[in-house]
């Protein structure tokens, strides 16, 4: 722009454009740091290009800098580009074409940013293409259409040859594929039907052959190693100097050419090799390779249900014993290759970590009934259903105490009473607790609110919300000696005065406070904004300690953060995250070690001699009713602790029977 109207000649003007522009090629070719601009260097070239495109007429020089632009790029091809190429053959021609288009870009780049007002002025007055089309339009007219065959067919003989197994670093013809890019002005069209469009065809021809010959000549698990194999391949090309857009085209032609095209019955005798011998890495590639094909894990899971309905039927010729240990190894199988698959955790936290998502996920009632419903469909499946029940129960307590707002007891209960139905009323009798204690806790909560406003000498300053805990029911949560501020201790005190003037309902209780669920909201200003602090109970002030490293020592000091800054005014400050597997481990094993013991009595009870395989079929048969699963070891050393303890006794004559002790022959 030339708000001042200052005026500047063609004859004043002239000389500085083309220093500038000659200084530009200079900074492009040379990239030595003393040719770089310095700042108002810069701004006087800049300022002298707007004032001569934008001054008023007849002074107005618009069309002599378009000239000059122009002639800058014509003479630079004809003088720096083209003898460069002329002599130049093959790959070495290739790589010189790459580093002059990539000059040429660069040139292109900063010339057009120096005279970009002639666009809105002169080029735009007189309906010309844009400047920086203009360049471009003069390396295409003058130097890629007489290149762009050859450079097409070089590349195609170098990618030929790296599918070969030639060592060809590919990285360095990048700039080859930006030239094509580039001739597209804007768009993709040069790029895909000179370069992408012929390449993929001669990628079809290659693999069409190598499916040919690799089908001939290897196994089917080889063969699926050669398909992972060429599939890298071809995605290290696309990364090396391709366009991004080209990945997923080049992948779906390979899968398509060499699995969706692969004949189904040397697929289907492919998949069960590889399941009668476990070959469990191997299915995992097959199962990441038909992933990417559209239908293509339908057609694996078909094959792979009639090989279960096959083996059934072949189960169901055998006797009863055989068919039931047939059964269990297809089942512990399936359980170890899971497990393997998702690193470890069980189906059971799976499952409940998914039913947990969904609930927290928002979507209308419809749709999560829908989804819960399908999700609860496998639980006659679940291995260790007291696994789930407890990792349930986790979860719930979770979402009562933190996410109690969006919870909703109609969903909570459909979960509880589908758990219910599968394993019995004794497994969910807390969870029933725990959310019958919620729904109390928010009738509390309105009777206390209700006693804060009819009594003042209680006012608080701040809204406390309490949430009663049933510890029968609930999980076993971490008690502190922990101090809080008086505030807290004068609001605490309140509270249970009014909690434990609640006589009928709330008799004999004791209130144990649990600091380490607690969180509060803290109004405080660093500076002069201020901030709601949202953390939990232990972090209600922001230290620094010093020294400042993560260990802590008896002899650290911690003093308030007054230089603490952060551009949101509600922040939200994460509790160290929660290893819950160990400590439910713990639980559930509690739990089983007095369920097999009991189990154990009843049985001998009501058998009084029986062997120990025939008692722990019968007790894993009673105990699998409520998701409990019984192994030897359990079982065996539950046992034992019942024989010291004189309940039961190996019996004298026959030593691989067990026999029960009525009470009267036991030592009390």
């Amino acid at each position: 722009m030339n708000p001042n109207n200052i005026t500047i000649s063609l004859r004043e003007g002239t000389p500085i454009v083309l220093e500038g522009i000659a200084r530009v090629i200079r900074i492009v070719e040379e990239g030595l740091e003393n040719n770089r601009f310095k700042l108002f260097e810069y701004n006087k070239l800049y300022s002298t290009i707007t004032i001569m495109a934008t001054q008023r007429q007849p002074n107005n020089l618009g069309g002599h800098l378009f000239k000059i632009y122009g002639d800058t790029f014509n003479d630079y091809i004809d003088s720096k580009v083209l003898p460069s190429l002329r002599d130049e053959h093959g790959n070495v021609k290739l790589t010189e074409l790459g580093k002059k288009w990539l000059e040429y870009e660069s040139i292109t780049e900063m010339l057009s940013s120096l005279f970009n007002y002639l666009d809105t002025g002169f080029i735009y007055l007189n309906k010309l293409p844009r400047v920086k089309d203009v360049a471009l339009g003069f390396f295409r007219d003058l130097v890629y259409k007489d290149v762009q065959s050859d450079s097409k067919i070089a590349l195609l003989t170098l990618i030929d040859k790296v599918r070969k197994g030639e060592d060809i670093n590919m990285t360095c013809y990048k700039d080859i594929i930006r030239m094509f890019v580039g001739m597209g002005m804007g768009d993709m069209s040069r790029y895909r039907e000179d370069f992408e469009i012929p390449m993929l065809n001669a990628t079809a021809e290659y693999y069409k052959s190598r499916a040919a010959k690799w089908l001939e000549d290897y196994s089917f698990v080889d063969y699926i190693h050669k398909v992972e194999g060429g599939l890298r391949l071809e995605t290290d090309l696309v990364l090396q100097f391709m366009h991004a857009s080209t990945k997923e085209k080049i992948a779906e032609m390979v899968l398509h050419l060499l699995l969706k095209d692969h004949p189904e019955q040397l697929l289907k005798v492919g998949i069960l090799d590889l399941v009668q011998g476990e070959k469990v890495e191997d299915l995992c590639t097959l199962y990441t390779l038909y992933q990417r094909i559209p239908e293509g894990l339908e057609h694996m899971a078909c094959i792979f249900k009639q090989h279960i309905m096959d083996q059934g039927a072949a189960f169901a010729a055998q006797d009863e014993e055989a068919i039931e240990n047939q059964v269990l190894a297809v089942r512990e199988a399936f359980l170890a290759f899971f497990e393997k698959r998702f690193s470890g955790k069980s189906c059971a936290s799976l499952l409940a970590e998914f039913l947990d998502n969904t609930l927290k996920s928002g979507e209308n009632d419809d749709a999560i009934y829908g989804t819960l419903e399908k999700a609860l469909n496998l639980l006659p499946y679940v291995s260790d259903g007291d696994f789930f029940v407890e990792y349930c129960r986790r979860k719930l307590a979770r979402r009562l105490l933190f996410s109690e707002e969006s919870t909703n007891d109609d969903h909570e209960k459909y979960i509880i009473e589908k758990i219910r139905h599968e394993f019995g009323n004794a497994v969910v009798c807390r969870m029933v607790q725990m959310v019958a204690d919620s729904t109390l806790n928010r009738d509390l909560r309105m009777k206390f609110q209700t006693r804060l406003m009819e009594d003042a000498d209680h006012y608080l300053g701040f809204e406390l919300r309490a949430s009663i805990l049933n510890s029968g029911s609930w999980p076993a949560f971490e008690s502190s000696d922990f101090q809080p501020p008086q505030e807290m201790v004068r609001a605490m005190q309140i509270y249970k005065n009014f909690y434990n003037e609640q006589a009928l309902i709330h008799r004999d209780r004791k209130l144990t406070w649990l600091h380490s669920l607690g969180r509060c909201t803290i109004s405080a200003i660093f500076g002069s904004k201020k901030y709601d602090l949202d953390m939990s109970t232990y972090q209600y002030r922001l230290l620094i300690k010093e020294p400042s490293t993560k260990k802590i020592d008896e002899n650290d000091r911690f003093k308030c953060n007054s230089e603490f800054r952060h551009g949101a005014s509600k922040i939200k400050i994460p509790s160290p995250p929660i290893t819950e597997r160990r400590e439910i481990l713990q639980v559930v094993e509690a739990d089983r070690k007095f369920a097999i013991r009991s189990t154990i009595m009843t049985i001998m009870k009501k058998k009084e001699v029986v062997s120990f395989n025939d008692l722990f079929v019968e007790c894993g048969r009673h105990l699998s009713k409520f998701g409990i699963k019984v192994d030897r070891k359990s079982m065996k050393r539950q046992v034992e602790d019942l024989m010291e303890r004189k309940y039961i006794e190996r019996d004298k004559l026959n030593k691989e029977e067990l026999r029960y002790l009525p009470s009267d022959e036991t030592d009390k």
